[in-house]
């Protein structure tokens, strides 16, 4: 696969502020990839998207979609919207007054009446929207409302879809359905994404790469694997979760098997029930160095065990 955006250099900073939003971020992403971008609050995610979707202008830097160079630099300059780009955000932007069927036909009203009506078809489908499809945005659920907000910013078929946090006020089961949807139109449209998120676990299951922003500078680039796994920062390591330094190295709990045995090295300190798993303290017989341990099973408190740590 061809690259599809190539960001050089960008940075950014706001007025009044003594810290850039943006340090010379630099990355590509491949046609049909899609990409987290993830970090503590403040750290430049939205910046970024916004200048992406020609909505913000850069201070410096250039940004290429394929082979076109759509950096903008001055508010004066800005577009309205680029014709291979959408953008969605917390806010939807539905339009009120209208029907979500009239939604997702405004985009694509310079289409013959009948490629038009085809594509309207096609997405309401997709987002199984079609007994909505003549009720107002107000009247649906939020669900309902996110899925038809992807309808419209996909009546185009954009290369390059930006999500900057649409799902976080949703609960967790309309979120994994949105997640199916977004999987089953990339691989319909093939399209690009680039998706701001601060559910990061659950970008970890479904994103192909995963970028790390931190005080507006691009620090990790990886797979899924490789930032939980292998992070290069214990910032980083923090984001995702529950980590352990074991000579100084991360560990995850996961990377660590234990055991009871009546002469082992750790003693069980804490267990709590967390679902599919427990969550078990142990701590060092001598050393006194705690561990945190995921184990499937119930283990009992203040029992000897020994751990092993997997490759």
């Amino acid at each position: 696969m061809g690259t599809m955006l190539r960001v050089v250099n960008v940075s950014k900073k706001y007025p009044f502020s003594s810290k850039n939003a943006l340090n010379n971020v630099s990355f590509s992403l491949k046609t049909g990839e899609w990409r987290a971008i993830v970090g503590a609050n403040g750290s430049g995610k939205s910046t970024l998207l916004k200048i992406l979707a020609c909505a913000l202008p850069a201070d410096s830097g250039e940004i290429w979609l394929e082979d076109e160079q759509i950096t903008q630099y001055s508010l004066y300059s800005l577009l309205a919207e680029h014709p291979h780009i959408q953008y969605v955000s917390q806010h939807l932007g539905l339009k009120p007054f209208h029907t979500i069927r009239e939604n997702i036909a405004y985009p694509i009203r310079h289409l013959g009446e009948r490629a038009r009506r085809q594509r309207i078809e096609e997405l309401l489908e997709i987002f199984e929207l079609q007994e909505f499809q003549n009720q107002k945005p107000q009247t649906l659920s939020g669900g309902q409302q996110q899925r038809a907000a992807l309808a419209v910013a996909l009546a185009n078929i954009p290369t390059l879809l930006l999500l900057d946090e649409p799902f976080s006020h949703l609960d967790m089961p309309l979120r994994f359905e949105l997640y199916q949807v977004i999987q089953k139109i990339r691989n319909l449209f093939c399209t690009t994404i680039l998706w701001v998120t601060p559910q990061l676990e659950e970008a970890l299951a479904y994103v192909d790469t995963v970028s790390v922003l931190e005080k507006g500078c691009l620090v990790q680039t990886g797979t899924p694997q490789e930032i939980y796994y292998a992070p290069a920062t214990f910032s980083i390591a923090k984001l995702f979760g529950e980590y352990n330094i074991v000579e100084g190295s991360i560990v995850r709990p996961s990377r660590i098997e234990i055991a009871l045995n009546p002469t082992g090295n750790y003693v069980i300190q804490q267990v709590t029930f967390c679902g599919i798993y427990y969550r078990v303290v142990v701590e060092h017989f001598v050393h006194r160095q705690q561990l945190v341990v995921y184990s499937l099973e119930k283990l009992p408190l203040f029992h000897r065990a020994d751990v092993r740590f997997k490759n």
